[in-house]
């Protein structure tokens, strides 16, 4: 049994992956397994991943019908590990030399359940860092119960879920999700089961670049908020007295809602004409399915100047998007 298994969805990422297993290849710690899932690639990523089989047998093959997002492939790719110790990587993304290692030795250090990594976003060609996890009030040094850590990703992230090195058995009885955004969900649910959540000086590359279907204007980015509406339910379920973190996650979900809703009719040049209603009729019934009355309650201003009916919230979503442009900032979350 190897000591770490590491899982890897895998979907059209030839530009990138051979990078991306390279970086796992030459880790200084040694023994681990690489699940490499193939999530029905159509270019050269399966090729790519056959030939790192065939040069090493820590990395596995294994292959799904594609299923639309990442968080699927990672729950198949856990179902097949056989070590107690777990992470799962971006396709695009790059580990430094000795990030298996520290992040054990950090775990063993302080016993936590998770290791979270030291994240740099940077250009798609690694060329410039653009911001790194954690930030301020975390610190590398950082101890935190898994309710704490999980709190610091709402509104605002302050740590990272990517590459985490975490206990195998936290992965029972996680919702999992087909939206596109379903992992940001599941990677919460295992940070708040989590005893002991350790930081580490590991640093972990993540490359930020347009291909991403994250980042591209299609249908897809409209299950943002259904994954959105999960999450606060289930902040409020966790943290019922809480009402910093519940003022914090309705906050988030509102305005990233206002966002997507006025990318919806500001946008809609860029996206196809054929799913524009599809767009649409996703923007209404997620206006239908928010809790109004917790908007009221923790946003009154906002709450007395959108919700007058899913017409008037387009109108005052469009014109607030178009305000915060002109003034130069961005969207909330």
């Amino acid at each position: 049994m190897s000591k770490v298994s590491i899982v890897i969805p895998i979907y059209n990422a030839e530009k990138y992956l051979a990078e991306t297993l390279e970086s796992v290849l030459i880790q200084t710690f040694c023994d681990w397994e690489c699940l490499l899932v193939n999530d029905g690639s159509t270019d050269n990523s399966l090729n790519i991943i056959k030939d790192y089989c065939s040069r090493d047998k820590r990395f596995k093959l294994l292959t799904k019908q594609n299923s639309g997002c990442a968080d699927i492939p990672i729950a198949f790719g856990m179902d097949h590990i056989s070590s107690s110790s777990c992470l799962y990587i971006g396709n695009d993304d790059v580990l430094e030399q000795e990030y298996l290692e520290k992040l054990i030795n950090r775990q063993q250090e302080t016993g936590a359940d998770i290791v979270s990594p030291t994240i740099i976003y940077c250009e798609h060609e690694l060329d410039g860092e653009i911001w790194r996890l954690p930030c301020q009030p975390i610190s590398v040094d950082s101890i935190l119960t898994g309710s704490e850590a999980c709190a610091y990703t709402i509104g605002k992230w302050c740590l990272t879920t990517n590459g985490m090195l975490y206990r195998a058995n936290l992965n029972k009885g996680i919702i999992r999700g087909h939206y596109m955004n379903s992992d940001e969900f599941s990677s919460r649910q295992i940070l708040f089961k989590a005893s002991v959540v350790a930081f580490s000086e590991a640093r972990y590359i993540y490359r930020q670049h347009g291909d991403s279907i994250s980042r591209k204007m299609s249908p897809r980015l409209w299950e943002r908020l259904i994954v959105n509406k999960q999450l606060e339910d289930f902040i409020f379920e966790h943290y019922p007295d809480n009402e910093d973190i519940k003022k914090s996650v309705v906050g988030a979900v509102f305005f990233k809602q206002i966002a997507l809703t006025a990318a919806a009719w500001q946008d809609a040049n860029k996206i196809e004409k054929e799913s524009r209603r599809a767009i649409r009729n996703s923007v209404k019934q997620a206006y239908t399915n928010m809790d109004k009355e917790r908007v009221r309650t923790y946003l009154p201003k906002h709450g007395n100047l959108f919700l007058h009916g899913v017409n008037v919230f387009i109108i005052m979503s469009i014109l607030y998007t178009f305000m915060r442009r002109m003034q130069g900032k961005k969207d909330e979350l």
